[in-house]
């Protein structure tokens, strides 16, 4: 048994170093924001909240958001396409938001 659950962690393990070096390479990131962004992606987030990327910048199915520059708008706001620096404004009345994981 124990030896099915260290396979399955290898293959997670391989699965991110994998996205990793895909997104280092395609987005020219630094290694510890690539595999930040790799796991975001493997567990299907659609936002992703940080000031050390560029703000609004997509990579893949992820859309990298600045909390700073969005400080007038919930998360929920945020996830659901809002809230950016163009002057968007939130679809409050959504009540189907993208699945986003905090």
């Amino acid at each position: 048994m124990a030896a099915g659950l260290l396979e399955g962690v290898k293959r997670q393990e391989d699965k991110y170093d994998t996205a990793m070096r895909r997104i280092r390479q395609l987005h020219k990131l630094a290694w510890w924001d690539a595999l930040i962004v790799a796991a975001a992606q493997t567990c299907e987030c659609s936002t992703l909240l940080t000031e050390d990327l560029q703000h609004d910048q997509v990579m893949g199915e992820v859309r990298v958001v600045d909390p700073f520059r969005t400080p007038n708008h919930t998360p929920q706001e945020v996830s659901a396409g809002g809230g950016s620096d163009r002057g968007d404004s939130p679809p409050s009345d959504n009540p189907s938001l993208p699945r986003v994981r905090y």
